[in-house]
């Protein structure tokens, strides 16, 4: 709710993954947000015209070039096989408003990577809807490249799962809400339900201070 998109996993935009938290022996609920909830966000944030994320298989016609003359292609082969196993990367394209087109292409070394890390790695889209989460991986990569602002919806979702993905403390919604673009304040990594509220009254402790000041405004991350 906190970033308006739908948990259900209907629409590839969120989802709700259930992990066991072996120190405490209890469930917890994680989000993971999916690549089509990226866009979406991406989208009314005005931050892009366009973005679209693709995997490539391993008998797909693909050619990337980076440096001063970037260049990409990619022609899919329909008619081999397309399996999970066949994945060898995944690839953004943002189509930026000011005309200029970006592209970020994540290896499939890199993605298993990045899933051994992640505490949903054996249970929900990771098994169930592993070519979506390579294009997540690929869509979540090019956004640390475009400098979104923390304060933007977009930005508080790459924040909000780099935070708690691979984490052991759970992240809430509240605090997703309500304290992420104060990114300052949070270095210390809150400890539950009470590390909420120590940041809390600390958040509280510095506005009532900076009267004192002579009216100073808040500092910003970017």
């Amino acid at each position: 709710a906190a970033l308006g998109l739908d948990p259900s996993g209907l629409l590839g935009q969120a989802y709700l993954v259930p992990f066991r938290d072996s120190r405490t022996g209890t469930y917890r609920c994680q989000l993971i947000v999916g690549y089509r909830g990226y866009i979406t966000l991406a989208m009314k944030d005005g931050i892009v015209e366009d973005i679209q994320g693709h995997c490539v298989y391993a008998q797909d016609k693909f050619h990337l070039q980076y440096g001063v003359n970037p260049y990409l292609e990619h022609v899919p082969n329909y008619s081999a096989p397309r399996e999970d196993k066949d994945i060898i990367g995944a690839y953004a394209v943002a189509w930026l408003k000011n005309g200029k087109v970006h592209f970020h292409f994540v290896p499939r070394k890199r993605i298993d990577q990045i899933r051994a890390r992640s505490r949903a790695k054996d249970s929900g889209p990771w098994v169930t809807d592993f070519p979506e989460m390579c294009i997540k991986t690929a869509i979540r990569a090019i956004m640390k490249t475009l400098h979104i602002p923390v304060d933007t919806a977009t930005g508080k979702a790459v924040a909000f799962e780099e935070s708690s993905e691979f984490h052991d403390q759970p992240v809430y919604a509240a605090q997703l809400q309500e304290e992420l673009p104060s990114l300052p304040e949070l270095e210390v990594e809150p400890q539950g339900q009470e590390g909420a509220k120590r940041l809390k009254e600390k958040l509280r402790a510095k506005e009532e201070a900076e009267p004192a000041k002579g009216g100073a405004s808040e500092g910003s991350l970017f």
